[in-house]
């Protein structure tokens, strides 16, 4: 019997796979600062399903750019709630 400390599992990925997902995420987290969390009913909507949009697009080798994805997150709520107020940086994603 050894005193051998048993080795985690490796999840397959490689360290440069890893980083460039951690590098995303910290990509999203700050664009979401650009996406206030309140005043209003919907921006809470807009952010989470900001944030699965984008963080996919991300991981995808064809990713679009924060204002697609903001667009397309304004659409979905707007499909479901025509001209639901919608607050976010202009300057920051319409530039």
């Amino acid at each position: 019997m050894t005193n051998e400390i048993p080795r985690k599992r490796s999840s397959g990925r490689s360290h440069e796979q890893i980083t460039k997902e951690v590098g995303a995420l910290e990509q999203v987290a700050t664009e979401l600062e650009h996406i206030p969390r309140w005043p209003g009913a919907y921006q809470g909507q807009l952010r989470a399903i900001y944030q699965m949009l984008r963080e996919n697009d991300l991981g995808e080798k064809r990713a679009g750019g924060a204002n697609q994805i903001l667009h397309r997150c304004i659409a979905i709520i707007w499909r479901d709630v025509p001209g639901a107020p919608i607050s976010y940086d202009r300057a920051f994603f319409d530039s």
